[in-house]
């Protein structure tokens, strides 16, 4: 049977201690049995991750038991890494971990292409070294995929990693 190699963004780690935060204010011990439950359902996630349904653009979710929580994930099949994006409730739409890139100034038709080059959260592109390649990465996969979208000038690029 493959094995995952199963990564937290630093996202969504803070999702979870904030989700455990809050039930410690609300119960003593509850935000323990919280953080404790959702990281072991993770943690399993390297067994079969497809076990998970695609909810939306490639994004599976699994949901928290005993919880109203939903861990979202991506799997990387070339290098079988399974990355989990965010842990969300489930009362919430899951597009407020998109508006993060909008909060960056990015547009929002600009957030789908840069998912789909392996940025799927801010703290990946935090990690962009040079500007001007993530600038044509994106200028090429526009021209490729025929998006049509006008694309960003190197400024703008910039501005988003800042």
């Amino acid at each position: 049977m493959k094995r995952y190699i199963v990564k937290i963004d630093p996202e969504a780690l803070a999702d979870i201690q904030q989700i455990t935060d809050w039930y410690n204010e609300a119960q003593t011990k509850h935000g323990k049995r919280f953080q404790e439950t959702t990281i072991k359902q993770i943690d399993s996630m390297s067994k079969d991750p497809q076990i998970y349904t695609i909810r939306y653009k490639e994004i599976r979710c699994m949901l928290v038991k005993k919880f109203p929580y939903m861990a979202h994930f991506y799997i990387n099949e070339v290098t079988n890494i399974v990355e989990v994006l965010a842990v969300i409730s489930t009362h919430r739409d899951p597009i407020i971990w998109e508006e993060k890139y909008i909060e960056k100034g990015i547009p929002a038709e600009w957030v789908d292409p840069l998912k789909k080059l392996g940025f799927t959260t801010i703290s990946k592109l935090k990690e962009v070294e040079k500007h001007t390649k993530l600038h044509q990465d994106l200028c090429g996969y526009n021209k490729k995929n025929k998006l049509g979208l006008q694309n960003p000038s190197q400024d703008d690029v910039k501005a988003w990693l800042t």
